[in-house]
C-alpha cells in the first residue's frame, strides 16, 4: 500500500470515529433533555387532593374551600371590577399550624393546563396569620369561559415558587353552565378576613 492510501485509510478512520463521538454526543444531549433529573422530580410540588367543605392538611396550614361564586364582576370596598371573562370566588378557611403564614399561593389551573392567578386588588383577603388561628377569607381569580369547565383550584403558603411545598388542589365543580350564569350574577364580594376563636 502506498503512502498517500494509507493516509487515507488512517484519516477516513478517524474521521468515522469522530462522526461516531458526534453522533453519540447529540443522542446524549437529546435524551438527557427529555428525562426528567432526580432533582426536578424531587422538587415538584405534593399535591394533596380535596373536594369543597372538606379541610386539608398541609405541612404548613390546614386549608378548607367553603364555597365557590362566579360572576363577570366583583366589588371591593373601593373598587368595582368587571371582566369579559369570568370571576371565580373561593371562600377559604386557613388555619396556618407551624409559623405565621399566609395564603401565598393562589392558582386555577384548567384542563389544558394553563394557570391563572390572582391579578386584582382585593382579590386575595387572607391576611399573614399565627399558628392555631383560623381565618376566614377569600380569593378572586379571572379566567376565560372556557377555562371554567374542569378546572382546579391550588393554594399553598408559599407564594408563587411552589418547588418542595405542600399544595391544597381542589376541583371546582363548575362546568360550561355555570359560564352562562355568572352573566347574570350580582357582583362577588370578598369577605373581609375573620379570626375565629379556637382552633
Amino acid at each position: 500500500m502506498s503512502v498517500a492510501a494509507e493516509l487515507a485509510t488512517r484519516w477516513a478512520g478517524r474521521a468515522g470515529t469522530i462522526a461516531f463521538v458526534l453522533v453519540a454526543l447529540a443522542l446524549g444531549r437529546v435524551v438527557g433533555d427529555q428525562v426528567p433529573s432526580p432533582i426536578d422530580s424531587y422538587a415538584r410540588p405534593h399535591e394533596v387532593v380535596a373536594s369543597q367543605g372538606r379541610p386539608v392538611q398541609l405541612r404548613a396550614a390546614t386549608i378548607t374551600v367553603d364555597g365557590v361564586t362566579v360572576s363577570r364582576s366583583f366589588q371591593t370596598s373601593s373598587s368595582l371590577y368587571e371582566s369579559p371573562g369570568i370571576f371565580v370566588l373561593a371562600d377559604v378557611t386557613f388555619t396556618p399550624t407551624l409559623e405565621d403564614s399566609a395564603l401565598g399561593h393562589v392558582e386555577i389551573v384548567d384542563r389544558q393546563g394553563r394557570s391563572f392567578t390572582v391579578t386584582r386588588t382585593g382579590g386575595n383577603t387572607c391576611p399573614l396569620t399565627a399558628p392555631g388561628l383560623p381565618t376566614r377569607c377569600s380569593v378572586v381569580l379571572e379566567l376565560p369561559p372556557d377555562a371554567l369547565p374542569g378546572a382546579t383550584l391550588r393554594l399553598g403558603t408559599d407564594g408563587t415558587d411552589t418547588a418542595y411545598q405542600d399544595l391544597a388542589v381542589v376541583d371546582l365543580g363548575l362546568d360550561a353552565q355555570d359560564a352562562q350564569l355568572a352573566a347574570d350574577a350580582e357582583p362577588l364580594e370578598p369577605r373581609e378576613p375573620l379570626l375565629e376563636e379556637g382552633g
